[in-house]
């Protein structure tokens, strides 16, 4: 008996400072994301929270780097978490949804706040964030913000 190979989706993603630009709604199984380094820097792909952890380690200036991951529904908060957290203090951050609404809600979700982020739930190596957290569940307001000006 044959099997079909596994379908897997390929998701563009762009990284550049300070900014993570992707599709905000992914569909659920295997899943490449190609991860594509704009910038001058050096930057990675980090889940600090979501239902399967992965991390792309860092992508050169210039260069390409691929991952492969099986999503399973829910919400998945992404960071470059290059300079020990340096990049996501210029909110280079960004969330997106497997599934529907419904499939992705999650306890402690409010209208006000776009995911929920347990202190615990936060990488070690973005240690300014956890500070900023308290042990439980709260909210989390991500948002885009215009480019830096030069002074």
């Amino acid at each position: 008996m044959l099997t079909a190979a596994p379908v897997t989706h390929s998701v563009q993603v762009t990284l550049r400072e300070y900014a993570i630009i992707m599709p905000l709604k992914l569909k659920p199984g295997r899943t490449t994301f190609v991860l594509r380094n704009l910038g001058t820097f050096p930057h990675n792909f980090t889940t600090i929270y979501g239902p399967v952890k992965f991390a792309s380690g860092d992508v050169d200036p210039g260069h390409t780097k691929r991952l492969t991951v099986k999503l399973v529904p829910g919400v998945y908060v992404i960071a470059c978490t290059v300079l020990n957290g340096g990049h996501l203090a210029q909110r280079m951050i960004t969330r997106f949804t497997i599934g529907s609404a419904r499939t992705a809600a999650r306890p402690g979700i409010t209208p006000e706040s776009d995911t929920a982020v347990r202190a615990d739930d936060v990488n070690s190596g973005v240690r300014h964030l956890g500070r900023c957290l308290t042990p439980g569940v709260g909210g989390v307001r991500l948002g885009v913000r215009p480019p830096l000006q030069a002074r």
